[in-house]
C-alpha cells in the first residue's frame, strides 16, 4: 500500500511539474487521434476517432464505435459511426479542455436471442461533452459523455456513452 501511494505521489508531481499547456494543443491545425473504452445503456464498447481544430474554439471530430451487450439476456452489438461538431466555450487553465459537441450519429445493430432476430440501421442525433488533459506535448488524457437520440433504432430511442480515452496529438508545425 505504501509503494502505490509513493507512486501515485511521484507521478502526480511529474505531471504537474510538466510544462505542456493544452493551448497549444488547440491550435488552428493541430489534431489527435484517440482510442477509448466506453459503458453505455447496452452494454461496453471501443471508440476511435479523430479531432481537427479549424480555429482555436472550434473542431470537427469524426469517429467509429464498436458496441456489444447482454440486454435483457440478449446478444446486442452495434457498429457505428459520428461525425460531431465541437466548441470550446470558455478557457480551463494550461493542462485542461473541456469542449461540448453536437451532430449526427448512425450505424447498424443486431439484436438476437429473441424469437426473432433484429437488424437494422439506426439514425439520429448526438451531443455531450469532452474533457482532456494534457500529460505531455504528444499525449492527453480524455473523458467524455455523450447523448444519442434516434429517429429509428432497433433497441430503444436512445443510448448514452461515459468513455475514458488516451490520445496522440499532431501538431501541424
Amino acid at each position: 500500500m505504501r509503494n502505490r501511494l509513493f507512486l501515485i505521489g511521484f507521478l502526480l508531481t511529474i505531471i504537474s511539474i510538466n510544462e505542456t499547456q493544452a493551448q497549444f494543443m488547440r491550435s488552428r491545425g493541430s489534431a489527435n487521434i484517440g482510442a477509448s473504452f466506453f459503458a453505455s445503456d447496452s452494454g461496453q464498447g471501443l471508440r476511435a476517432d479523430y479531432s481537427k481544430y479549424l480555429s482555436s474554439t472550434f473542431l470537427i471530430n469524426p469517429a467509429i464505435f464498436y458496441e456489444w451487450g447482454t440486454p435483457m439476456q440478449s446478444e446486442y452489438n452495434h457498429i457505428g459511426a459520428d461525425v460531431l461538431i465541437g466548441v470550446i466555450p470558455f478557457y480551463l487553465g494550461n493542462k485542461f479542455n473541456l469542449s461540448v459537441r453536437a451532430g449526427l450519429t448512425g450505424g447498424y445493430e443486431k439484436l438476437t436471442g429473441l424469437e426473432r432476430d433484429v437488424t437494422g440501421f439506426s439514425v439520429g442525433g448526438k451531443g455531450g461533452g469532452e474533457l482532456e488533459f494534457m500529460v505531455s506535448e504528444s499525449l492527453s488524457l480524455s473523458a467524455y459523455a455523450y447523448q444519442a437520440y434516434l429517429l429509428k433504432k432497433v433497441f430503444g430511442s436512445s443510448y448514452y456513452h461515459l468513455g475514458l480515452g488516451i490520445k496522440i496529438n499532431l501538431y501541424n508545425y
